[in-house]
């Protein structure tokens, strides 16, 4: 039980960071189109679902603006840095308005991971090193949560 355990947390792990890591990487420019969003119109599809969509316009005068998908938490008229992602189906902001939200969703991965190291420790009654590592899981869930909430709360 306890390897399955594991498992399904190390596996959330990459889950989170494989879908957050092409975010950061359009938030911080090193992939995607630059460009300004403006918000046209926001609708609400579903319960807490909102769809948005900008006209961008890219920093390369030569390419036509295009309404596009964009982030949900924007209001109409709303104007933002933003870059094109690689996939061409969204813009996302840049800058620090898109770097907190992906940094926040990252802190999830070592949140979930941060009493690993006590737990096989507790189920084979090993007491060495036991409060150490309960110790250190509490300290980086602590510093997690706090990315979370400065990242997903305050962005």
């Amino acid at each position: 039980m306890m390897i399955a355990f594991t498992a399904g947390i190390s596996a959330l792990a990459v889950t989170v960071l494989t879908t957050t890591a092409p975010q950061l990487q359009v938030a911080l420019g090193a992939t995607g189109r630059p460009g300004n969003a403006t918000v046209l119109s926001c609708e609400r599809v579903g319960r807490n679902e909102h769809h948005s969509e900008a006209r961008f316009v890219f920093d390369d005068a030569t390419r036509k603006p295009i309404i596009i998908d964009t982030v949900p938490d924007v209001t109409v008229g709303e104007s933002f840095r933003a870059a094109l992602t690689p996939e061409d189906d969204r813009v996302l902001p840049t800058g620090s308005r898109g770097v907190m939200p992906a940094l926040g969703l990252l802190a999830l991965a070592p949140l979930g991971m941060s009493l690993l190291p006590y737990m096989p420790m507790y189920s084979l009654g090993i007491r060495r090193g036991r409060r150490a590592a309960a110790v250190g899981g509490a300290v980086v869930a602590a510093a997690s949560v706090i990315v979370i909430i400065v990242g997903l709360v305050f962005p």
